[in-house]
């Protein structure tokens, strides 16, 4: 028995090697580190990209503004000008009752009607509404 021997060509060595060297380089060509890159501009993304997430986001938006359907209605920049003003006058009227001497005022106030009774340390207001008769009662106390 003898044992045949292949010889190898010196190109086929030399194509051998420059493929055992050649292969390692092309396949780390191939592999990058992956790199998030946000989108959002809020996060970090491109500027430019921002009118075009807001258009999206507004074209998909399945929610509604809530109609008069429930009986709210929109109220108007005098009518909240007239009603903190009006809030502000009731309280400054209520402190300075608070603060005067006298144990019982009567307060009349847009078809409402607000009694103040001080006794012994105790106070008392009672809210009446003209229109339906309605009362309510708020007790404080001075426990010291």
């Amino acid at each position: 028995m003898t044992k045949e021997r292949t010889v190898l060509s010196p190109t086929t060595i030399l194509k051998a090697a420059l493929l055992a060297v050649l292969l390692p380089v092309a396949s780390a060509a191939q592999a990058t580190e992956l790199v998030y890159v946000p989108t959002n501009p809020s996060f970090g993304g491109n500027p430019g990209n921002g009118g075009y997430l807001l258009n999206n986001a507004a074209a998909s938006n399945k929610h509604k503004a809530p109609s008069d359907d429930f009986g709210f209605e929109q109220e108007s920049a005098l009518d909240r000008f007239s009603s903190n003003l009006q809030s502000q006058l009731l309280n400054d009227l209520l402190s300075e009752s608070l603060t005067s001497g006298d144990n019982n005022q009567t307060l009349d106030a847009n078809g409402f009607t607000v009694n103040i009774n001080k006794n012994n340390g105790q106070l008392i207001v009672t809210i009446t509404d003209k229109e339906t008769g309605a009362t309510s009662q708020i007790q404080l106390s001075n426990n010291n």
